[in-house]
This record gives structure tokens, C-alpha cells and sequence, in this order.
């Protein structure tokens, strides 16, 4: 059974992007769950609603949104430091990856850690993309964006893994306004 931090709501915040202010809405995936070892564990993460809840699997706009950036957050527990890989995408495709190559194919926002040693520093553990204003991925509503994570345990023990998605976009299909 995967245990979800509650993290909070999705928020506006201020944002700088393309070197202009401008503000995003912020929508979370958030899980943490045990590994065994020498297995894969391959799922769909669940989105945090207003209060913090374990929503769904998907998230499902109520309105057109231009996805702008995410922020990929992937941790593992000291047991793991040596010989893990952490791979996390946001797309819209809703099919189980098999391998990494599945991951890795049709995403819009992709992090991974491969950790072979210990984290060398925060920009190890959390991976930022973000568009130019006016650039990103325009989302019709209600069509379902997916959050899958892959952790490859290649050790000889279980562990703790944790990741967490913070998916950045504004309403609409116009240029947001700055």
C-alpha cells in the first residue's frame, strides 16, 4: 500500500519565466512507497486535490491549460543510495510503461536519477523544466494528464523511494499575460 505525503493544495504562485513575472497554478503528484529488492516497481502517481487528498491517478482539467513546467523531485531512501534508477514523466498517454525506453517515449516532462553514489547536492535529487513565455504543451479539458514513476532496484535490499511532481501551467491556449 503506497503512502501519499500530504503536500498541500494546488496554488498560484509568482513565477519568473522568460525573464518576466508572471503567476502559475500549481497541480502535485506526490507518492512514497517501498521497493524491493532486485524488482521494478512501475505505476501511475495520484495527484493531490484541494485539501491535500489522494485524488485519482490522472489529472483531468476542467479548463484549456498550457502546461508550462515541472518540477521533479526524486529521492531515495540511504539503503538505496548505490545502485537505483528513478525515472518520472508527465504525459498523456495512459499505458503502463514496460521498460525505461516506454517511459521515455511521448512524455512532455521527464526527470530521472540514476543514483550509483551518494546525492552530490539538491540539483541530484530535484530536476526543473520550464518553457519560455509564450511556449507549452496546450491541453484541451478534460483530457487526462498521467504521472508514471519507474524505480529500478538493482540492490540487495528494500528501501524507501520518494517523488513528487509539481506540474506548472496557466489557463487557456493564449499567451499568458505578464
Amino acid at each position: 500500500m503506497a503512502t501519499v505525503v500530504k503536500y498541500g493544495k494546488s496554488r498560484l504562485i509568482g513565477a519568473l519565466v522568460g525573464g518576466k513575472a508572471m503567476n502559475l497554478n500549481i497541480t502535485h503528484y506526490w507518492i512514497m512507497d517501498e521497493v524491493q529488492e532486485h524488482r521494478d516497481y512501475v505505476r501511475k502517481l495520484p495527484w493531490l486535490g484541494p485539501q491535500g487528498q489522494w485524488v485519482q491517478e490522472a489529472w483531468t482539467p476542467d479548463v484549456d491549460v498550457k502546461l508550462v513546467g515541472a518540477r521533479f523531485i526524486l529521492l531515495v531512501g540511504s539503503p538505496l543510495q548505490n545502485l537505483v534508477d528513478v525515472l518520472s514523466c508527465i504525459t498523456l498517454n495512459p499505458e503502463q510503461p514496460k521498460s525505461q525506453m516506454d517511459l521515455k517515449k511521448n512524455y512532455l516532462f521527464y526527470g530521472q536519477r540514476d543514483a550509483y553514489a551518494r546525492s552530490q547536492g539538491v540539483s541530484d535529487l530535484i530536476h526543473f523544466e520550464m518553457f519560455p513565455s509564450p511556449y507549452g504543451f496546450e491541453i484541451d479539458k478534460g483530457i487526462p494528464i498521467y504521472a508514471w514513476v519507474m524505480v529500478q532496484n538493482f540492490t540487495d535490499v528494500c528501501g524507501m523511494f520518494d517523488v513528487g511532481i509539481d506540474l506548472c501551467w496557466v489557463p487557456g491556449h493564449e499567451r499568458p499575460v505578464i
